[in-house]
């Protein structure tokens, strides 16, 4: 009888201890529950970040190549219009002469847009415009010269703009490639 009286008090004993080790257990799960539950908010409020990131990179990526596009088109525009005056010695063709321009009308309103000062620009686009494109034009040979010093000043900040906006677009993209990549970590160390 003492032995059924043992085993009983060590079925009851072990009953004890195994009660308390479920509710051990069941408190560490509702803590790690309550950790998962804040985790997965972390992780949506980290995915609506990354996702609202992305949507500004795809705005700035957007702006840049129209920008850029610009600036690239205004250069070549630019730097063929130099090499037609600079080509033509007071001769240029009526062809010429309307495609020149077109290009100086174009540079004065892309200038203009971007905030550079096209007083000089326009003067010397509307000497050279004037001129009539038929006769040899030694009037033009004298408005040339200001008319490409102009045109290469406006060439060379179009350049410089278009390196800058080329910098700051690769440093944008760096940062945001940064802050995604850092809130992606965020939720994988954890």
């Amino acid at each position: 009888m003492a032995e059924k009286t043992d085993s009983i008090q060590k079925g009851t004993d072990e009953v004890a201890t195994l009660s308390t080790t479920v509710d051990e257990l069941g408190g560490k799960r509702e803590d790690l529950d309550s950790t998962i539950e804040d985790l997965l908010k972390d992780i949506e409020t980290a995915e609506g970040l990354i996702k609202d990131e992305n949507e500004k990179s795809a705005e700035r990526v957007k702006k840049y190549t129209a920008d850029a596009a610009d600036l690239s088109g205004a250069i070549d525009a630019i730097g063929a219009a130099i090499q037609v005056i600079k080509s033509s010695g007071g001769m240029a063709s009526l062809a010429q002469m309307k495609q020149v321009g077109k290009t100086l009308r174009d540079c004065t309103m892309m200038a203009d847009a971007m905030g550079h000062d096209v007083a000089s620009l326009q003067k010397a686009a509307s000497m050279f415009l004037q001129q009539a494109p038929d006769v040899p034009m030694e009037d033009y040979k004298s408005h040339s010269g200001g008319v490409i010093e102009t045109l290469e000043s406006l060439l060379k900040d179009f350049r410089t703009q278009k390196v800058e906006l080329d910098k700051e677009e690769m440093s944008s993209r760096h940062d945001a490639e940064t802050e995604v990549q850092e809130r992606s970590e965020e939720h994988t160390s954890e």
